[in-house]
């Protein structure tokens, strides 16, 4: 293991766990980068090289992961897509069933970010900012795929309506039954509004071409808010916010 996090109240255990890092074990050849070290307290003193700290409000980054050290919140790092085609990210698959192969892709896709991790409430406040982002990655991956396909959402958006409904319901199998602090947005229509928003928050950024799939969700999406109460509308509206968060307005189409 080469990528060690250090979680606990304690100061001096901290502080004893990163000496030992930094001045490192000899015997087991075993020693760590300053440059790559981060921490996020204050160090009283110390007899090594200066260690980054964390910026203030900043979230903690390890392993694709981004940790909030105030409420230990943790969400994907999306970041790593700045900048970068999400076309070069997929493989796409134009023989005949290119349409089945799309939707296999998508779900394979999806399955690594649906960790427990991510939407269990027992353990992480950040469940439903979780779930919308798996959404909005669908969407995006979603989008990417269509540009590739001869029969697009112009052509057959029907498909697309489906698939968008069947992205909802593989996400819900994996939030059913956990324990959530989102006060039932991870459930139903609450869940269901979440990724409809997230789709039409991206396709609606393609012009029309996307104009017959949106109608159509748009239509359900109106539906569902009538079934949710003023208090989780609310905490909708919060969670999507004006705009794309600030972690996916980078992504290139």
């Amino acid at each position: 293991m080469d990528d060690f996090l250090y979680v606990t109240p304690s100061y001096e255990n901290v502080v004893s766990f990163l000496m030992l890092m930094l001045r490192g074990i000899p015997e087991y050849k075993c020693r760590v980068n300053h440059c790559k070290t981060l921490i996020n307290f204050d160090l009283d003193s110390m007899d090594v090289d200066a260690v980054p700290r964390l910026a203030t409000g900043a979230l903690f980054p390890w392993c694709g992961l981004l940790i909030d050290t105030s409420t230990l919140a943790v969400v994907a790092d999306y970041t790593r897509y700045a900048g970068i085609a999400m076309s070069d990210t997929l493989t796409v698959d134009l023989a005949p069933n290119a349409g089945r192969a799309m939707r296999n892709k998508l779900m394979f896709s999806l399955r690594a970010r649906c960790h427990r991790m991510f939407f269990d409430g027992a353990i992480n406040p950040a469940t439903a900012q979780n779930v919308y982002r798996v959404f909005l990655l669908a969407a995006f991956k979603l989008h990417a795929y269509a540009a590739h396909l001869t029969s697009g959402p112009q052509h057959n958006p029907a498909f697309f309506v489906d698939l968008i409904f069947e992205v909802a319901g593989f996400v819900s199998n994996y939030t059913s039954g956990l324990v959530t602090t989102a006060g039932g947005l991870l459930e139903g229509p609450a869940l269901q509004w979440l990724c409809f928003e997230a789709f039409c928050q991206k396709l609606g950024r393609h012009g029309g071409v996307y104009g017959a799939v949106l109608s159509v969700i748009s239509r359900r999406q109106m539906s569902l808010q009538r079934q949710l109460d003023e208090r989780r509308l609310v905490e909708l509206a919060r969670i999507v916010g004006d705009d794309l968060p600030a972690d996916f307005q980078y992504m290139l189409p």
